[in-house]
Order: C-alpha cells, then sequence, then structure tokens
C-alpha cells in the first residue's frame, strides 16, 4: 500500500512495497520475485513517482537505507532518487 499525505500545501508519499531499492527509480521495469501482479506494479510506479515529481514530495521509501527519505527527480529514462541529507543514484 502506498499513501499520499498531504498538509498545508506540503506533499509526501509513502511508497511501502512499492520501491524495495532505490534503483527502482532509474529502472521502472525492474521486479521483484515479490510481485504478484508485476503490471500493476509497473504502472503504479510510474504513477506515483511522477506525482512525486509534480508535488515535490518528501518520498519515504521504507526499504531504502537509512533515512529512507528523499526526493524523485525525472532524468533521461526515467527518475532518480536522492536521499534527504545523502547520496543520489544517479542522473
Amino acid at each position: 500500500m502506498s499513501v499520499l499525505m498531504e498538509s498545508l500545501g506540503e506533499s509526501a508519499i509513502y511508497l511501502g512495497d512499492l520501491c524495495h531499492h532505490p534503483p527502482h527509480f532509474e529502472h521502472l521495469d525492474w521486479i521483484s520475485s515479490f510481485e504478484t501482479d508485476p503490471q500493476v506494479t509497473l504502472e503504479s510506479r510510474a504513477r506515483l513517482f511522477e506525482m512525486a515529481v509534480q508535488k515535490a514530495a518528501l518520498v519515504i521509501c521504507p526499504h531504502a537505507t537509512y533515512p529512507g527519505m528523499g526526493r524523485v527527480r525525472r532524468v533521461a529514462g526515467g527518475y532518480a532518487w536522492k536521499a534527504a541529507g545523502g547520496a543520489s543514484n544517479g542522473g
């Protein structure tokens, strides 16, 4: 389950199990063996990552290393993750 939270003009998106590793931001098509419906996963990632960009949302990725929160930006071929106060996954 993923959750969009909004308050006072700010947004945050909790990704839950939608993203297991920060490289999933650049490789939307990488599917975990735990996925029960890969097509829904692909569509959901694309929709939520784009929403994160549009809303400049804080993204909470519980499977990422500490701090597990960051921002998503659009890059050639997909998206990139930049951890809050940390490193990015490229782009």
